[in-house]
């Protein structure tokens, strides 16, 4: 989640980092082919990984909007339970 600004209390998923700066998107308004780059420190961590999107990454697959759309749906679904 982003801390301030005006995406504030929006969900985000980092895709990829480089130095002292993550690299952000949701999907929707914030593409994949081009992230938001992000101090750590004005993020808020769930803990919580997107496995599936993880394991593309890792294997050097590309992921999509689509998918990282799903992913955020996903676990906000999941927090409105709780």
């Amino acid at each position: 989640y982003m801390l301030n600004g005006r995406d504030a209390e929006k969900c985000f998923i980092v895709v990829s980092c480089e130095d002292n700066l993550l690299y952000v998107c949701n999907g929707k308004n914030r593409k994949v082919t081009s992230p938001k780059k992000k101090n750590p420190k004005h993020l808020r961590f769930t803990g919580v990984k997107a496995e599936e999107l993880l394991k593309k990454l890792s294997d050097g697959l590309e992921i999509t909007n689509k998918e990282v759309r799903k992913s955020v749906r996903r676990y906000q679904e999941d927090i409105q339970e709780i």
